[in-house]
């Protein structure tokens, strides 16, 4: 019932946000040829397909579905061909989160009435021990849906966290009796990432391919890391600082050809601390 009930959920989800990205072709359009609603109305009159400026405003903000006999008329208006306005439609919309979102997510993960979804997540395990807590800027989040309706990303490639990071990651010692992050807990993955630090300060621990030392670099609130996401990484905040909070940003590894499985991560880990010469 529970599996019906989500797919049901989101089906209207997919058909909402298919009729915003309609809607909001239909605008960019309008205003490109320079029309008033009253004006496209007038247009649409003419040519046998009458919508009212209502109508066509509830169209454009995904209030309402347009319908194939409509869109053919449209096209007619604007001077393009059915392909042409389908291909704009595919196109979402981008969107503002708000801090007090973020906020409250965070909150409702503390209290458990939300669920931390660390399965896509190359850093599953550290979410699932609590270590991690990842919040999301995107369309879904309730509250989170301050459209343009105007501004358009075709395929995003990039995906946006607020990340909370807990001291409490067991650093262990190196022979020289420096505190280091455990390096079976390194992750490396595809692509690159930007990290921006929001509040507190952060450790980043990274390990550079044929390398056996684990190096770090430390991070006030305010600096801003760049990196291949490829290297052995992981984050930590300064021990006894409590929780540090940073914002990343980075290519989403699911738009890549050949995406790596958490069993094969998991594999990898267990390889690469086997071998001390690097991974």
């Amino acid at each position: 019932m529970t599996t019906i009930k989500s797919t049901i959920e989101k089906l209207k989800a997919q058909k909402k946000r298919h009729r915003k990205a309609t809607g909001g072709a239909i605008r960019l359009l309008r205003k490109d040829a320079g029309y008033s609603l009253n004006d496209l109305s007038v247009r649409m009159t003419e040519i046998g397909q009458p919508i009212s400026p209502s109508q066509l405003s509830r169209i454009e903000n995904g209030d309402a579905p347009v319908d194939e006999d409509q869109i053919i008329s449209l096209c007619s208006v604007f001077g393009i061909s059915d392909d042409e306005f389908r291909e704009k439609a595919k196109q979402e919309p981008w969107f503002v989160t708000r801090r007090a979102v973020i906020e409250q997510h965070f909150k409702e993960i503390e209290k458990g009435i939300r669920i931390n979804d660390g399965s896509e997540s190359a850093h599953q395990e550290l979410i699932e021990d609590g270590l991690y807590t990842y919040v999301p800027h995107i369309q879904s989040m309730v509250g989170a849906d301050d459209s343009s309706g105007e501004v358009f990303i075709d395929s995003p490639l990039m995906r946006e966290f607020s990340v909370r990071i807990t001291d409490d990651i067991n650093l262990v010692q190196d022979k020289d009796g420096e505190w280091v992050f455990p390096e079976d807990a390194l992750i490396g993955h595809p692509g690159e990432e930007i990290m921006y630090v929001k509040e507190g300060n952060l450790i980043f621990w990274f390990k550079q391919p044929h390398s056996s030392k684990v190096e770090k670099r430390n991070l006030s609130k305010g600096d801003c890391l760049h990196y291949c996401s490829e290297i052995s990484h992981g984050f930590s905040a300064k021990p006894e600082s409590g929780v540090a909070e940073a914002l990343f940003v980075y290519s989403d590894i699911r738009l890549t050809p050949n995406p790596v499985s958490e069993r094969e991560r998991k594999v990898t880990r267990r390889r690469k601390g086997n071998n001390k010469t690097g991974f």
